[in-house]
């Protein structure tokens, strides 16, 4: 499933595809007439501030999972639930309570994607949660 244009230069895209889209998408928005014009996320395919927010968390959890070493795509989905446990219940509110604008020095490449991924709401911690996600790849 390819993300809109919209969610792809969020996440850092400036190629002149995605940029070609999204103004696309953009001006669409303007030249609407009518007294009940389509709001912009419907104009960018985005399906508003929750899809937007679920795109760019799954973003994120996808290169989680990359990241991780499970032969199979429910043993990654395993281990993708007990990073996001672990992340959740001992990392991010300690890092948090320190009130971090980002994640430390320290931490882990998986703990930066889980923080960014986090930004967009609160990570569920069971494999089942992932069995679609992971599907996908």
């Amino acid at each position: 499933m390819t993300d809109p244009a919209a969610i792809m230069f969020m996440l850092g895209d400036e190629s002149p595809g995605t940029l070609s889209k999204l103004r696309t998408g953009m001006v669409g928005f303007y030249l609407q007439e009518g007294d009940r014009p389509l709001p912009m996320h419907r104009c960018l395919g985005t399906g508003g501030p929750r899809g937007g927010r679920a795109a760019l968390r799954r973003h994120h959890l996808l290169r989680v999972s990359a990241m991780l070493p499970g032969p199979t795509s429910w043993k990654r989905c395993e281990q993708l639930a007990e990073a996001c446990r672990t992340f959740e219940t001992r990392r991010y509110p300690a890092w948090c309570s320190q009130k971090l604008d980002a994640p430390p020095d320290h931490a882990t490449e998986i703990d930066r994607a889980l923080w960014a991924a986090r930004q967009f709401g609160p990570l569920p911690c069971t494999p089942e949660n992932y069995i679609d996600l992971l599907s996908e790849t």
